[in-house]
Formats: structure tokens, sequence, C-alpha cells
């Protein structure tokens, strides 16, 4: 809500379709949300394609884990303490 407000304040306009093509910026909670193919050039979504491996806190920490062969350190050491439950 924080985004929307001072998107509204700044003078953008609120496109009420979710599912509408007509948009600058396209903000949703879930990556599947969002029709990559579709989009045209100057749209801009909040995520990034095929990148949820590190853009879930969840993910990223098994990635980590599953990493650990290539650190020369315990993986661990590398983020916060995380649980995929």
């Amino acid at each position: 809500q924080d985004v929307r407000k001072g998107l509204l304040r700044r003078g953008w306009e609120e496109n009420p379709s979710k599912d509408g093509e007509t948009f600058d910026l396209k903000w949703t909670l879930h990556d599947s949300e969002v029709a990559y193919q579709s989009l045209r050039k100057g749209q801009i979504v909040n995520h990034f394609e095929g990148n949820a491996d590190v853009t879930s806190k969840g993910r990223l920490a098994r990635t980590v884990r599953n990493m650990s062969w290539e650190l020369d350190q315990d993986p661990r050491g590398a983020l916060p303490d995380s649980f995929d439950v």
C-alpha cells in the first residue's frame, strides 16, 4: 500500500484491471502473476523471471546449503539462519 500511495501522490494513474496489459509498472506478490513473454518495451515488473532460487528466503537458504561444495567456508556463515518450514 505504501508504494501505491507514493506513486499516486506523484501523479501516476492506477489501472484497476489486475490482468490488464496496459501499465508502466506492475507490482505483484507472485512471480507467476507476470506474463513475461507479453511485456512490451518500457514495462517494468517487480520480479525477475526464473530467479526464485535467490529471491525467496527459504529457497535462497537451500541454494546456499546446496552450493557448499563451491564455498571456501561453512555456508551457514554466508547468510543469517533461515528455515524453510
